[in-house]
C-alpha cells in the first residue's frame, strides 16, 4: 500500500510498518512492557518535566531494545 502511495506521488515518510502482534511481541521482549507500565503507573501527569523525562526514557528503551529472534 505504501509503495502504491509513493508511486502515485504522495509523500511518504521513511520508516516501516509492523503488525500489532509483532509490536506486542517486541514490547514483551526483555521486560520492556513491564518497565513502560511501571513508569506510567507512577507518573504524575500534571508534572510536565516528569512527562518529558518519562517520554525520553521510554523512547530510549525502545531504541535500545534489540528485536527478538523468532
Amino acid at each position: 500500500m505504501i509503495s502504491n502511495l509513493s508511486g502515485a506521488g504522495v509523500t511518504v515518510p521513511g520508516g516501516f510498518a509492523t503488525t500489532a502482534h509483532a509490536y506486542r511481541e517486541f514490547l514483551s521482549h526483555e521486560g520492556l512492557n513491564e518497565r513502560i507500565n511501571a513508569t506510567l503507573a507512577r507518573l504524575d501527569v500534571d508534572d510536565v518535566k516528569a512527562l518529558a523525562e518519562a517520554g525520553r526514557n521510554i523512547r530510549q528503551w525502545v531504541i535500545d531494545t534489540p528485536l527478538p529472534h523468532v
